[in-house]
């Protein structure tokens, strides 16, 4: 009984504190994104901010992005390692429970302490094992922030693949030549590349 209260108690802790996680999580993930777009974009645009002198405003966003994100850590630290010292606890707090109760309630309270060592080694054995199955639900929780964010870049069904002309490739027989190849990014736009040739053997 002591054994499953324990495991129940380990249960609903985890139950009250991982949705909390997954919370955290994905905020962080978002400021995350956030900052390394706006960090991006102030780099590729640094010509631009010096020309109209908004330099400090533009640090000054990213510097309260980061001040949101050292929040976020520290709450997301504070829900992840939570359950450690929980569990390191309850075992302790059963047994000494149930050797108070032992020790009251029998009349020779002698007699029970090899029972007693009998149940600290199970239960020893028993919270390293539910300790082990915490972190793996805790770790997953954790990291489900980036598994989403991941499936977010990979997934297709919302991106649009197209193909625009050239010739399917089928196998190379000698050469790879270019000749009087140009290039530019969009229709109506000054050519990148323009009448290039060359042979690559």
């Amino acid at each position: 009984m002591a054994a499953v209260i324990l495991a129940v108690t380990i249960v609903l802790v985890q139950q009250r504190l991982l949705p909390q996680l997954r919370d955290a999580a994905q905020k962080l993930m978002s400021s995350q994104v956030e900052v390394s777009k706006r960090m991006t974009e102030n780099i590729q645009a640094l010509r631009l901010l010096h020309t109209f002198g908004t330099q400090k405003r533009a640090a000054e966003e990213v510097s309260d992005l980061l001040q949101i994100i050292q929040f976020q850590l520290q709450k997301r630290a504070k829900i992840l390692f939570l359950p450690d010292p929980i569990l390191e606890v309850l075992p302790m707090l059963t047994l000494a429970i149930l050797a108070g109760l032992a020790y009251s309630l029998s009349t020779t309270p002698e007699t029970l302490l090899p029972m007693l060592l009998t149940f600290l080694v199970a239960l020893q054995r028993l919270a390293i094992r539910i300790r082990g199955v915490s972190g793996t639900f805790t770790a997953l929780a954790d990291n489900s922030a980036s598994l989403q964010r991941l499936n977010t870049v990979l997934e297709t069904r919302d991106k649009e693949f197209s193909l625009g002309g050239g010739e399917t490739f089928k196998s190379l027989e000698k050469d790879i030549i270019f000749d009087n190849v140009s290039l530019s990014y969009m229709s109506g736009w000054e050519f990148a590349l323009k009448n290039i040739g060359f042979t690559n053997t």
